[in-house]
């Protein structure tokens, strides 16, 4: 139970840095401090920040892989929308610190996130068709949402769901 508490401090606390300084200027001992964890109990769970930050990209990856790629390769436009309403709504009502993340940072949790995504068995292990539909489909999927994201959220997640269904790959 302490370890996943301690990990879950630690990211916790990365999160909160990334929305007051650029991630290649956060230390390991201003982590610690707003995780409010020993330097010992960091280094028992994690190497580098990089780990901390890859760690926080892999749990939002595989949670979302899980929803999104099955209803992606399902011929099923009603579906899709309804993930990819459920997608955005997630992202600006669940996901408040990723929106208050500094751009700089936001940029990079995004291109972590895409390449971890890319690398999942769904994809890798699909013949090659199945394979770039599903690679087109994600990154229309994240590139709309990216663009949303930077446009401060405006537009309605239900007409914005159905303009990216339109563009995905039949």
């Amino acid at each position: 139970m302490r370890q996943i508490t301690v990990i879950q401090s630690i990211k916790k606390g990365l999160s909160s840095l990334l929305t007051k300084k650029r991630y290649m200027d956060i230390t390991i001992t201003n982590l610690i401090m707003e995780a409010k964890v020993s330097r010992a109990s960091f280094y028992r769970y994690f190497s580098s920040l990089d780990d901390v930050l890859q760690l926080m990209v892999s749990d939002f990856a595989d949670a979302l892989s899980s929803r999104v790629v099955p209803v992606l390769l399902a011929n099923n436009d009603k579906n899709k929308i309804a993930m990819a309403e459920s997608y955005l709504k997630r992202i600006k009502n669940n996901e408040k610190t990723f929106l208050t993340h500094l751009p700089e940072n936001r940029e990079l949790l995004i291109a972590k996130f895409e390449k971890e995504m890319f690398k999942s068995n769904d994809v890798l292990g699909a013949d090659v068709a199945t394979r770039y539909s599903l690679v087109a489909s994600l990154s229309i999927l994240f590139g709309v949402a990216t663009a949303w994201i930077n446009g401060d959220c405006d537009d309605d997640p239900h007409d914005l769901a159905v303009y990216i269904v339109s563009l995905l790959p039949k």
